[in-house]
């Protein structure tokens, strides 16, 4: 069937997300989008946003250019990564230097705030029916017909968090220490892996600060160790998010990174990080460390069992 211009236009609807951290601008964007007949996911931040645009897979992003967490270009190149949907800077800033920002990160337009709703909602059309029509779909709910099967299950591109070495709590006895290694770099966490394997200790593994922190929100951890210049934020943001889980405090946290200057370190220590290795990784160091730290570990794991 061959849709017009027109019908296009009439008939187009979408999934969007909107990542923007002023409530009452966010609200008021979020009712005209609605009232246009689209399916509309808000976030209040860029960590937020990228979460919601993993569950929803939006069709459309419209970010704010400066936000908690991570800025509206650092979203975008995260999204950049996994998907051509269009993306949408919606911002204040006229400056050149966040034009050219923002389109070397892969945004698609980038309109002025000053501009108004009416104007980011016909632009929103305009690359949705481009878009559409590159991707020769459209979603039309008037053109599909009802149906009452279940819609297939989303599969989300987070891994699934197994967790490696031996039974998560005891086996035959024996306590154990599970631990998250959290880096992009398959070297190095196969160096923290050899370290954990021979004191046979469990361990599970994310590239990213998003998986990561949705490891914590499932697994209790008992330490983590972390690049401290993660793809998506850093290991201080990625922290930020799950310190209020109820294991966070007990939890022994080490960083890494090849260039940790003193504000890392001292946002590593309001973190309550216990230590900071260098990279490249000093075997004999990780060995200590690493060993140290699952010893004092194992120490009051045992003390919990005994109580």
């Amino acid at each position: 069937m061959t849709l017009s211009a027109l019908e296009l236009n009439t008939l187009i609807t979408g999934t969007i997300l909107l990542a923007e951290d002023a409530p009452d601008l966010r609200e008021a964007i979020s009712e005209a989008f609605d009232d246009e007949g689209y399916e509309i996911h808000v976030a209040a931040d860029g960590y937020e946003a990228l979460k919601m645009f993993e569950e929803h897979q939006p069709n459309l992003a419209i970010l704010d250019m400066r936000m908690p967490m991570m800025n509206g270009k650092d979203v975008c190149s995260v999204i950049r990564r996994t998907s051509d949907i269009p993306v949408i800077m919606f911002t204040s800033s006229d400056d050149a230097d966040d034009v050219q920002g923002a389109i070397a990160q892969g945004a698609t337009d980038f309109v002025l705030k000053t501009t108004g709703i009416p104007e980011l909602i016909d632009r929103v059309e305009k690359h949705l029916e481009a878009y559409y029509a590159s991707q020769e779909t459209v979603p039309i709910a008037e053109l599909e017909p009802e149906t009452e099967e279940e819609e297939p299950e989303k599969k989300s591109n987070l891994p699934d968090f197994v967790i490696q070495g031996s039974n998560f709590e005891f086996e035959q006895g024996r306590i154990k220490t599970t631990t998250l290694i959290v880096d992009p770099d398959e070297k190095s966490r196969a160096d923290i892996i050899a370290v954990l394997s021979r004191l046979n200790q469990n361990y599970v593994e994310a590239e990213s600060a998003l998986a990561a922190v949705d490891a914590m929100n499932a697994i209790d951890f008992d330490m983590v160790i972390a690049e401290w210049s993660l793809p998506d934020i850093d290991a201080f943001r990625m922290f930020s998010e799950v310190k209020d889980l109820p294991g966070y405090q007990r939890m022994s946290k080490i960083i890494m990174g090849a260039r940790i200057n003193p504000e890392a370190h001292r946002k590593a220590e309001f973190a309550g990080v216990g230590h900071v290795l260098r990279k490249p990784l000093d075997r004999g160091k990780l060995e200590v460390t690493v060993g140290d730290e699952v010893k004092r570990l194992l120490r009051e794991l045992r003390a919990q069992k005994d109580d």
